[in-house]
């Protein structure tokens, strides 16, 4: 009886001793798994911050560009700066357009 019990006793830890090598198996992969998943979500993070900085420095400069589209729409609103050749090349640029018949400032203007 002493032998068939050290016997089971041994399965038993063989068992044990399989499981927890199985567990840990397991456990390694999922760590390495979790690891890879941490990279790529650190990158993501790393990409996410590099295009927001981007996305900024583009609404920022639509914001003050419209602004200033705003302040020439005012000034040309007023009648002595019609004559102004600047008035017509800072519309260029602010629209960015490529060239500006004679004539088309109000409705480049007005559409803008």
């Amino acid at each position: 009886m002493m032998g068939s019990k050290g016997q089971e006793v041994e399965a038993l830890a063989a068992s044990i001793d399989e499981k927890m090598k199985l567990a840990g198996e397991i456990a390694v992969e999922d760590l390495t798994d979790t690891e890879a998943s941490l990279l790529k979500d650190k990158e993501f993070l790393k990409n996410m911050e590099s295009s927001c900085k981007m996305k900024t420095k583009e609404w920022r400069r639509a914001a003050l560009r419209e602004k200033a589209l705003r302040v020439v729409r005012g000034a040309w609103q007023v009648s002595d700066v019609h004559d102004c050749p600047g008035l017509d090349f800072l519309v260029l640029v602010l629209t960015g357009k490529k060239a500006l018949n004679q004539g088309m400032f109000d409705k480049v203007i007005k559409n803008v």
